[in-house]
């Protein structure tokens, strides 16, 4: 929401300085600001975006691997990719990290996600492993059928927990491998599992990385 409160502001003092109509293109590789109740805040400055997806495993390995030449990198390829995915905008995030320091990143995703079902939770009236079964169902590909169903994507979307597909906008992928893990490990989403046995867990059974069909 900051990051949209900010565009906003620079979308409007551009618009005040006359000269032309100023169009900006925004590129994101988060769901939220991909939906309409976002970038409609923006559409009145000429304003559009671009979804940026995870890039070609194959190409980001090569682009993984020229970073860690110059710049260095704690986490491995394998555990990068299983958390992730093949993200680039996640090598400064991630690859100063050493295992403890990593563990607590992952910590931080799994408490997103709790609180995340607890608010889909809450709205749907809906215990929280109904939420989270949900939840898991749509991210996984199945079809959202039910009125219900479609408000938990739109949540899951406002939270940044999954992004919409822009050719098949019925189509919703996660964000990041890892929620997808995290929904299935209950128990480390309730705090009865810690973050280095997730961590061992995700990299042990990681998640296939695909983008949206095209």
């Amino acid at each position: 929401m900051k990051a949209l409160s900010s565009l906003e502001a620079v979308a409007g003092f551009l618009a005040k300085r006359g000269g032309g109509v100023p169009r900006l293109l925004v590129t994101v590789s988060e769901g939220f600001f991909a939906t309409a109740r976002a970038l409609s805040r923006l559409l009145g400055y000429s304003v559009g975006f671009m979804l940026v997806e995870p890039m070609d495993l194959e190409a980001f390995k090569r682009l993984y691997g020229e970073y860690r030449r110059l710049y260095g990198c704690r986490v491995g390829f394998e555990v990068f990719t299983a958390l992730v995915g093949p993200l680039p905008g996640y090598l400064t995030k991630l690859c100063e990290r050493d295992e403890s320091l990593l563990a607590e990143w992952l910590q931080g995703e799994a408490r997103k996600v709790y609180a995340t079902l607890h608010a889909i939770a809450g709205e749907a009236s809906l215990s929280f492993r109904e939420a989270r079964e949900r939840a898991l169902r749509l991210l996984e590909g199945e079809p959202a059928e039910a009125p219900l169903d479609v408000r938990v994507e739109e949540m899951l979307v406002e939270h940044n927990i999954a992004y919409p597909c822009p050719s098949q906008p019925q189509v919703y992928k996660p964000q990041l491998p890892v929620y997808t893990a995290l929904l299935e490990m209950v128990e480390a989403l309730e705090g009865r599992v810690g973050a280095g046995r997730v961590l061992e867990a995700v990299v042990e059974a990681p998640r296939a990385v695909a983008g949206c069909p095209q």
